[in-house]
């Protein structure tokens, strides 16, 4: 866990104030520089947890060479559709062996912070720090990371530790997909031209899919 002591490093001596030697400052403008302080202090701790909050996934893809023209018209125009309307696809894991993990669902509301909880899922399974999860909530994909192991209990039930933080509050039984993970967002531009040449050579994709939400 990260140790956030050193934005509460607040140590103000206030030893003789009361003594106002020449050129110390008085109680009411210590007083005012420890509530200053203080503001500066809490707004780095707002930053801290917007930029927890603000963090998103992105993944670069390289897609096979397609067989036909007629194929790589058709990846190109979701391609080229997916910079407005979101795409989806699943999240590599590559070795990874999840194993039968049952119906995972949202046990709980959840509205924001890092845990999740489980149910419907195999009983005593067994989720490793660093694997991705994701959660469909109102249709839409949100993609998280396993923060710590998780042992499920004998019902398929747990509470599990993600990163980054829930970043829309979640509904019970919001479907929790953690065999095949999904990620969905937008494509960032600057590949068009690639595409057209691969449409003309029928060659590989490229492009970078990043959530949006």
């Amino acid at each position: 866990m990260a140790d956030l002591g050193q934005l509460f490093d607040i140590h103000p001596n206030l030893h003789g104030l009361n003594a106002h030697p020449t050129g110390t400052k008085s109680v009411e403008q210590m007083a005012d520089e420890l509530r200053k302080s203080i503001d500066q202090k809490q707004d780095e701790i707002k930053k801290v947890a917007d930029d927890a909050l603000g963090t998103r996934f992105g993944l670069r893809v390289t897609l096979p060479p397609m067989d036909t023209r007629d194929q790589a018209l058709i990846v190109q125009s979701r391609l080229l559709r997916a910079r407005s309307d979101r795409l989806r696809m699943p999240w590599p894991q590559p070795g990874l062996i999840v194993g039968p993990v049952g119906a995972p669902k949202v046990s709980a509301i959840a509205t924001a912070g890092t845990s999740l909880p489980l149910k419907g899922c195999t009983p005593n399974f067994y989720l490793r720090e660093g694997q991705f999860l994701s959660i469909n909530h109102a249709g839409r994909r949100y993609i998280h990371l396993m923060a710590d192991n998780l042992i499920l209990d004998g019902s398929g039930n747990g509470v599990a530790d993600v990163w980054p933080m829930l970043r829309v509050g979640l509904s019970v039984n919001d479907v929790v997909e953690i065999a095949k993970p999904m990620i969905e967002g937008l494509v960032s531009p600057g590949d068009e031209v690639s595409w057209q040449i691969s449409v003309d050579h029928m060659a590989s994709f490229e492009f970078t899919l990043a959530e949006s939400a």
